[in-house]
């Protein structure tokens, strides 16, 4: 491993974002079970347990890999306009989504590179607007998303804090100033490539350097839901087949 890749190791490892006491949304728009508050205030670095979640938030790879499962949050689209929706991080970063919705697949989704800012509480002008009509919204679960030459605006609702700043850490990672606001091309190559390569490396239990066809099935579906069943299979069929042509 070169010094630039230990230096990048570390950075991915110490994302530091100033963190408010986090509790659970106690709102009519979300009803979730109740948990205690955290005690804990001022500047942290990342770590956290999520309510959707029993796995522990130490870095931002924990919070990209929480991304890419998913999450439920609340969009609002105006004062008297909320939708739940379910968002989620692509497997190679580039884009978050969200379903159901009556938008075309491609309109549905936003470029980590079309983002502009990201902004915590009520930082928006609807978001402040929305202030009388939702007393009991913690700051602290809210957080918006600028993107676009037209600096668009999408305003979201967490179930919690901690499912706030899950996202918030994550997307700061991918845009902000210290990871190169536009991550090159060969930045994002680099990033997908390491996050694949520990995900297989989880999959292998017994780390022999090799897994089955059908824990590959299962690992790759995990990674990204949305491809065709039977043309990974006959990917993964085809790769085996030559990779058995070569040692002959």
């Amino acid at each position: 491993m070169t010094e630039c890749d230990n230096e990048s190791n570390e950075k991915l490892e110490s994302l530091d974002i100033p963190f408010t006491t986090r509790r659970t949304l106690r709102s009519s728009l979300i009803k979730r079970g109740s948990r205690s508050r955290s005690k804990a205030s001022g500047r942290k670095t990342v770590s956290f347990s999520s309510q959707n979640s029993d796995a522990k938030i130490s870095n931002v790879r924990d919070c990209w890999n929480y991304m890419q499962t998913g999450s439920e949050l609340v969009k609002l689209r105006g004062i008297n306009r909320h939708f739940r929706r379910f968002f989620s991080l692509d497997a190679d970063l580039s884009h978050i989504r969200w379903t159901p919705t009556n938008k075309k697949p491609h309109r549905a989704r936003i470029a980590i590179n079309d983002i502009r800012e990201i902004r915590l509480g009520k930082n928006t002008e609807l978001l402040r607007a929305s202030e009388e009509t939702f007393t009991d919204l913690q700051e602290e679960c809210l957080f918006s998303i600028i993107y676009g030459d037209h600096y668009e605006t999408l305003d979201l609702i967490a179930t919690s804090g901690d499912d706030a700043n899950i996202w918030v850490t994550g997307l700061m990672a991918l845009t902000s100033n210290k990871y190169e606001r536009k991550p090159s091309i060969t930045q994002f190559a680099n990033l997908r490539e390491r996050w694949i390569e520990s995900v297989f490396d989880e999959a292998d239990f017994l780390k022999s350097g090799y897994i089955n066809e059908d824990t590959a099935y299962k690992t790759i579906i995990q990674m990204n839901s949305r491809i065709s069943p039977y043309r990974l299979s006959s990917k993964i069929k085809r790769r085996i087949q030559e990779v058995r042509v070569c040692r002959i």
